[in-house]
């Protein structure tokens, strides 16, 4: 399940409780939920996560378990509404870049639209089960959404896919005035293992 903690110098937090439960009834949660971002616009919170469970898009949606992007929200992080279907859908294409894992996201607005940077893998390897995705190919890309509810998929991952140490994955955005970069984590060698790279992005 997803907790809150609250803070007031950013060193000693206080528990709050679980803000978001994990339900394994909800066919799209059954196996579990977590990695946590929250964005506030005006008085309401959202809170995007995983969700790795049953992909009902798939016509063998009982045998294909994928992780996919939720979000719950409302004005007061105690009381939220978990939206009823993923925001964001694994792809049903067989080893699309986008069929296995939505994970780990970032979100900003910028010029009219929400922005979301997330990690994306295929589905898991041969010789692996359906929920190890250690071997999947691995890359990150962006949706934008003018509600936060209905988003678009940019049409490939930003980086070319690889199946290295998780690699090109974790991404989260920094504005710096008019730039906007992208940092992620990236599998460099055996002895020198990861590293967080940086890349600017266009917005044009």
């Amino acid at each position: 399940s997803i907790a809150l903690a609250t803070s007031a110098d950013g060193i000693h937090f206080t528990k709050q409780g679980l803000i978001i439960q994990y339900d394994p009834a909800v066919k799209w949660q059954k196996g579990n939920i977590g990695t946590p971002d929250l964005f506030k616009e005006g008085d309401t919170w959202y809170v995007t996560f995983h969700a790795f469970g049953i992909n009902e898009s798939n016509p063998d949606s009982n045998r294909n378990y994928d992780n996919q992007i939720g979000v719950a929200y409302g004005t007061d992080l105690m009381n939220l509404t978990v939206h009823p279907q993923p925001i964001l859908k694994a792809s049903t294409v067989a080893n699309a870049p986008d069929s296995g894992t939505l994970g780990r996201r970032d979100i900003i607005k910028y010029g009219g639209y929400y922005y979301m940077i997330y990690e994306v893998s295929s589905d898991a390897a041969p010789g692996h089960a359906y929920y190890d995705f250690s071997g999947s190919m691995w890359s990150h890309t962006v949706a934008r959404s003018k509600d936060m509810i209905n988003w678009e998929k940019a049409p490939k991952p930003l980086y070319e896919p690889t199946k290295a140490g998780f690699s090109h994955d974790g991404p989260a955005w920094l504005v710096k005035g008019d730039e906007v970069y992208i940092y992620y984590r990236e599998y460099f060698s055996v002895d020198a293992g990861i590293r967080t790279k940086v890349a600017q992005l266009s917005m044009d």
